[in-house]
């Protein structure tokens, strides 16, 4: 929450979420059109601001191309692919991303971006994690410390 808001508000917020959504309102307006600031130079956020020509896109970090030689299969909101008739799991964190498979000789191997996730088992259909993957983790090497007891 906002320092100056929090500050200002805390002692009137009472009722439901109606109420606060309405208090809120009420500040960001005096807060952005009537309050000047220091770092803007004693303006207000209102008299600097800049509407952008570019228009926003929502899907435009979710869409990723690959170049020729790749499938490319949508990550559903499970975190599946449909690949040869078979679901296989990627992962929740690519839900909505475009994943790409490559074919090279046996192995076929799915990429996120330029990261190489792991090849696809024909057999069992999973990510088998490939050595130059990138999630692939060395284990640490763990001492175990012995402490004697006081009390033999």
């Amino acid at each position: 929450m906002h320092r100056d808001m929090a500050r200002e508000l805390q002692h009137e917020i009472v009722g439901n979420i109606t109420l606060f959504q309405k208090l809120f309102d009420k500040w960001r307006i005096d807060f952005n059109r009537n309050r000047p600031h220091e770092a803007l130079a004693m303006k207000t956020p209102e008299q600097v601001y800049v509407k952008s020509n570019k228009l926003f896109d929502p899907n435009a970090d979710l869409l990723i191309s690959y170049p020729y030689g790749f499938k490319q299969r949508h990550v559903n909101d499970r975190g599946y692919i449909n690949y040869n008739g078979h679901l296989i799991m990627i992962g929740n964190p690519f839900n909505g991303f475009n994943v790409g498979i490559k074919k090279e000789n046996d192995p076929v191997s799915i990429w996120f971006g330029s990261n190489k996730l792991g090849l696809i088992d024909q057999n069992l259909f999973l990510i088998i994690s490939d050595p130059d993957s990138y999630k692939v983790h060395k284990p640490r090497k763990i001492t175990k410390k012995c402490y004697t007891s006081l009390d033999a």
